[in-house]
């Protein structure tokens, strides 16, 4: 991958994707996928890996208060050094 397309995925990843429906209804990506993702190309797969690192980062944080380990972790989540 050459360093412009990595420089404009980074930009795309940091911005704000507001997906709808056709009526304009918010449209929240599922975390499985869709095929409609897919066909909106780069912007439904950035929007597919956003949802799928919002659910693990909240699944982990669940993980660690059932667990009663109260500690955060650096540099994960979302936005945090990706």
């Amino acid at each position: 991958m050459n360093t412009r397309t990595c420089q404009e995925l980074e930009a795309l990843w940091h911005r704000d994707i507001p997906l709808r429906t056709d009526d304009g209804q918010p449209f929240d990506p599922p975390v499985e996928g869709s095929l409609g993702l897919l066909a909106l190309g780069d912007l439904g797969l950035v929007a597919w890996r956003r949802k799928r690192q919002d659910v693990n980062y909240e699944l982990m944080l669940r993980s660690r208060f059932e667990t009663n380990d109260r500690t955060l972790p650096s540099g994960e989540g979302l936005g945090v050094g990706s």
